[in-house]
């Protein structure tokens, strides 16, 4: 992504902790996120400045069969994963 976006501006917060009543662990993640797509310019048109705004969720069982730390590296490297599928799918234009 280097080589397509400049002037990346990311402000983010990732949380993550045991909700009683649900029985789970919850990780959420609030990012927004400003930058400039350069890939327009290949065409001979201006760059697009691109600004995106999200929040995720991500919940797992406490079902005492897992630590809770490795629950929540698990759910970290799945908001990852999401996060990265999301850029993909906006640079890519594959949003209706």
């Amino acid at each position: 992504m280097d080589k397509v976006i400049s002037s990346p501006v990311i402000i983010s917060k990732l949380g993550y902790g045991i909700s009683s009543i649900r029985g789970t662990l919850e990780t959420v993640y609030v990012a927004l996120m400003w930058f400039v797509d350069e890939r327009p310019k290949a065409t001979g048109k201006p760059a697009k400045l691109r600004t995106l705004a999200l929040t995720l969720l991500g919940a797992k069982v406490l079902d005492g069969s897992i630590g809770g730390d490795r629950l929540a590296l698990e759910l970290d490297a799945r908001i990852c994963a999401e996060v990265t599928e999301i850029l993909r799918r906006l640079l890519a234009e594959e949003f209706a």
